[in-house]
């Protein structure tokens, strides 16, 4: 699903990425006003989905479109760059801007305050519906489970905490603490050598070198050997087409005309292609041909905001929660980043005349772990009446 809201509080409605080669009206089945959706081989987005998405989706509903420019902002996954996109937002008046490397777990908005709250309101609607009518999550009916969650998710009181938690909107450069964005500890520290040349039993701790006497020392002294070689391969230049875009604007002329020459550099042949052998040849043939398959999604982190915590609780009614935690999730699941099915049981007992019907988180509330069919459960509260 791809989803997109603005600092104002707006939130483009949801798009769909479903794999298969044909469009299926029925996989929109109660689909939230504007829910839009397509298809790819894998199922994952990628440059010809993501050209859909802005074309025929995104134009529909970006607000300010009285001459106004637009500014969005992307992660660098390689489906959002091409160089005809560029072209075609400078068309139409947006600006294109790539955030850094490896930043989008503080500086992309909703992954830092929205999509934690999606998932897990999207968990809590699943586990309503397989609890309520016994049926499974399908491809059919996740489009309407998943626009629930989404207009929940991306409201505006969200969407206005994402931007101002990143620093974007209101500007504000003291958003994102300093230590987060410095270089891991493991491409700084360095071995102390010998005059000789040779590494020395000693490391440097803050400016100060200390003698390796004990075994940790020793220990540490080869855990700087190996930082000191991760340091010297990642400080090796790369020709990579994220180091070309990454923090930069991608609509610019300067970043087009360089993602144009590197496709030329990758197109062009390094070294000329060797004789085949007769046994090369038959490996050839024997090996077995690779699909190629679209990209899949970047490494965007989820951040659960602590003000968003109780939200997927607060529209669920009474009775549907725990009689003793008074939760619909379980503190134990609450915050798991994998979607983890918590066991139900509905109470038999009588109070005054009147069955219970209390539902008990099992396991987590009760030292019950299993019931079985014919078996009679009691929660907690009916458990103390009775004796």
């Amino acid at each position: 699903m791809i989803g997109c809201g603005s600092a104002s509080g707006v939130s483009i409605p949801p798009f769909f990425v479903f794999p298969g080669k044909r469009m299926n009206s029925d996989l929109l089945n109660g689909a939230s006003p504007g829910a839009s959706g397509t298809m790819s081989e894998s199922g994952w987005s990628n440059t010809d989905v993501f050209r859909k998405y802005l074309k025929d989706h995104f134009m529909k509903f970006a607000p300010g479109r009285q001459g106004e420019k637009i500014i969005l902002l992307l992660d660098g996954h390689r489906s959002h760059v091409a160089v005809d996109l560029a072209e075609w937002a400078k068309q139409m008046n947006i600006i294109i801007f790539v955030l850094p490397a490896h930043t989008s777990h503080i500086l992309q908005p909703l992954d830092v305050a929205c999509y934690g709250p999606f998932q897990r309101i999207y968990n809590n609607l699943c586990h309503k519906v397989m609890r309520q009518t016994s049926a499974a999550i399908t491809r059919y009916n996740i489009c309407e489970i998943a626009c629930k969650a989404y207009s929940k998710a991306l409201c505006a009181e969200n969407l206005h905490a994402a931007f101002q938690r990143t620093g974007i909107y209101p500007i504000n450069k003291e958003a994102i603490p300093k230590e987060h964005m410095i270089p891991s500890e493991v491409f700084c520290s360095q071995t102390v050598a010998n005059e000789d040349g040779n590494d020395s039993d000693a490391t440097v701790e803050g400016g100060i070198t200390t003698n390796a006497a004990t075994p940790e020392d020793l220990f540490e002294k080869q855990t700087l050997k190996l930082k000191n070689v991760k340091s010297k391969l990642i400080n090796k230049p790369r020709k990579t087409m994220s180091k070309l875009v990454s923090g930069k604007e991608l609509t610019s002329d300067e970043v087009c005309e360089a993602i144009q020459q590197h496709i030329k550099d990758q197109q062009k042949p390094t070294k000329k292609p060797a004789k085949k052998t007769a046994k090369m040849s038959k490996l050839v043939k024997k090996s077995p041909m690779k699909k190629s398959v679209s990209p899949k999604p970047g490494p965007s982190h989820i951040n659960l905001l602590a003000s968003s915590e109780s939200s997927c609780d607060e529209d669920i009614e009474d009775e549907e929660k725990c009689c003793v935690c008074g939760l619909f999730t379980p503190t134990a699941l609450a915050n798991a980043v994998s979607i983890t099915f918590a066991k139900w049981a509905q109470c038999d007992g009588m109070v005054n005349g009147y069955p219970c019907n209390h539902w008990t988180h099992l396991i987590h509330c009760t030292n019950v772990r299993v019931i079985r069919r014919g078996d009679t459960f009691l929660c907690p509260h009916c458990e103390v009446m009775e004796e």
